[in-house]
């Protein structure tokens, strides 16, 4: 038996011919290589309808059939999968009456997608945040999670300090990361990190990152947009 899995991811190029291979526990292939059901969308997204086999563990590997080079590795548990709460499931749950205010428990995902390699100078432009005026100090993070802690950040910029952590540690070079205000009014920041920052980071599509804004006047302390950040692999990880 078996069951189908649909994975949509961003590489951030187009037009690259992607292969598929699911890889076991111990490190071995399941099956053969595959390029059926993995297919480009645009804009550099692409969409894999992979078969597992039930009670697989391990997980998929997409790679370039041009050159080899992995673009994104899925982690595949069957309690995650094989084993998931199905809607049905779901709705046969008894009824329950919340007893505190509602509340957002996970920051909006309200900007796009960011897919960077690791070992390059990442130079990101985000646009139309709204207005950064009366600022004291603007942030901008990434983390595993949204409930970890700032001092357990993958990277934290502050405007005009420059990185402030990187893998969970303070810092070692300030100047390896940069948030600049780009246009007042309408909220346009470029924000800079340095290759020499980013050697614990994983290749990874489980990353997030936000700004937030800590403010003299009005509205204290805002978020001010977040979303996803994929990170991806270069064949050269010199930097030097």
């Amino acid at each position: 038996m078996s069951y189908l899995l649909v994975y949509s991811f961003d590489i951030g190029v187009t037009g690259t011919s992607l292969y598929g291979q699911l890889i076991d526990m111990n490190l071995a292939n399941e099956g053969g290589a595959f390029s059926t059901g993995v297919v480009e969308d645009s804009y550099g997204w692409y969409f894999a309808s992979v078969t597992i086999p039930d009670s697989f563990r391990g997980w998929l590997r997409l790679y370039s059939g041009t050159n080899g080079d992995s673009f994104m590795r899925f982690a595949i548990n069957p309690e995650e999968a094989e084993y998931a709460t199905t809607p049905a499931d779901i709705w046969s749950y008894p009824s329950r009456t919340l007893t505190s205010p509602v509340a957002s428990t996970q920051e909006e995902n309200n900007l796009a997608t960011i897919s960077i390699y690791r070992d390059t100078t990442w130079v990101m432009a985000i646009e139309n945040l709204g207005s950064l005026a009366n600022r004291s100090k603007l942030w901008f993070t990434i983390k595993r999670d949204y409930d970890d802690i700032d001092e357990d950040a993958m990277m934290q910029v502050e405007e005009g300090a420059g990185l402030i952590y990187a893998d969970g540690l303070p810092a070692v070079t300030s100047s390896w990361g940069t948030l600049v205000v780009d246009d007042v009014p309408t909220g346009d920041i470029t924000v800079t990190i340095a290759a020499n920052a980013q050697s614990a980071l994983q290749l990874s599509n489980r990353y997030v990152y936000g700004i937030k804004i800590l403010r003299s006047t009005g509205t204290a302390i805002s978020y001010l947009g977040g979303g996803s950040l994929v990170v991806l692999g270069a064949a050269t990880r010199s930097i030097t």
